[in-house]
C-alpha cells in the first residue's frame, strides 16, 4: 500500500479541508460539463420554475441527438449531490428520457 496523501478529487467530487471542516464541491465537474456540451459562451439566467405547469411529451418532433440529451440529464442528476437547488428542474428534464 502507498500513502497517496490527502483526498482532493474523487468521482467528480472535490474535497477541500480547512480549519472549519471538510467542504465538498463539484466545480471541476461543472466546468467539464460546460465544456463538453459547448455551453462556454452561455450566460446564466435566473429563472424560477413554475411548479403548477404540467409538461407533456410531444411526439411531433424527434430530437436530432437523443443520446446527447440523455447524457446531459445523467450528468445533471449527478450534480444534484452537491447542488440541491437544481434538483427540481433536473427532475423535470429527466421525466422525458
Amino acid at each position: 500500500m502507498e500513502d497517496l496523501g490527502d483526498l482532493r478529487y474523487f468521482l467528480g467530487l472535490e474535497m477541500v479541508r480547512t480549519v472549519q471542516g471538510l467542504f465538498v464541491t463539484q466545480n471541476k465537474y461543472v466546468m467539464d460539463l460546460i465544456q463538453e456540451f459547448d455551453l462556454v459562451h452561455s450566460r446564466p439566467v435566473k429563472l424560477h420554475v413554475d411548479t403548477k405547469v404540467k409538461l407533456t411529451a410531444n411526439s411531433s418532433t424527434i430530437m436530432p441527438q437523443p443520446n446527447k440529451y440523455r447524457r446531459l440529464v445523467g450528468k445533471l442528476l449527478y450534480l444534484t449531490l452537491t447542488r440541491p437547488d437544481v434538483s427540481y428542474p433536473v427532475q423535470l428534464l429527466s421525466q422525458f428520457l
